[in-house]
């Protein structure tokens, strides 16, 4: 588990100084935070408010909250969604699980996990807005079948692409990845994370 004073330290700092995000580019901004400063990773980042301040969003919804198995979900976020009334459960969801080394759940095992968004729907949320936050350095997926079952048709040079950037640390690593409408609007969000070592 990533727990030393300096690190608990560093993250009960970000828990408390962290904006909740009412736009696409804050909500980018937090994620890259997320995945620089291992958060994912702690115990303690799974708390509603955290989950809020760093997600957005009117309501946390849990479908587990296990010592060794969390699933969450951040909903609400009409800064992402344009008819979130008509599909009122679209929101970001995190799961996060502790295996022992065969890769059974166990307790103080190592932590894994993955979360991603429902199908996006912002026009002003397109891939040069990531490009602001994480830089144009990403490994550029071209085949995307599968992820779409149909492509749209392509109208912007950085459409129906996949754009992954990853984030190596010394015990751990991640890796975040955006999805592209034909149009170059980003429509899906996936990222997953992991501790290394023994």
């Amino acid at each position: 588990m990533v727990n030393n004073s300096d690190r608990d330290a560093a993250a009960k700092e970000l828990y408390t100084k962290v904006i909740q995000p009412t736009t696409p580019i804050e909500l980018l901004k937090n994620l890259k935070l997320i995945l620089e400063n291992e958060l994912l990773l702690r115990k303690d980042f799974y708390e509603d408010e955290n989950l809020k301040r760093f997600f957005g969003g009117s309501r946390i919804e849990w479908f587990s909250n296990r010592s060794t198995f969390k699933s969450v979900s951040a909903k609400g976020q009409t800064y992402l969604y344009e008819h979130l009334d008509k599909y009122p459960n679209r929101g970001i969801g995190v799961a996060w699980l502790t295996t022992d080394k065969d890769g059974t759940e166990a307790e103080n095992g190592r932590v894994k996990g993955d979360g991603s968004t429902a199908s996006l729907e912002n026009p002003h949320f397109t891939i040069e807005t990531v490009q602001a936050v994480f830089g144009t350095d990403a490994e550029v997926l071209t085949d995307l079948r599968g992820y779409y079952k149909r492509l749209k048709t392509r109208t912007h040079e950085l459409g129906n692409k996949g754009f992954a950037y990853t984030f190596n640390k010394p015990a751990s690593k991640a890796s975040i990845l955006f999805l592209t409408y034909g149009n170059g609007q980003v429509s899906e969000i996936l990222f997953k994370f992991n501790e290394e070592g023994e």
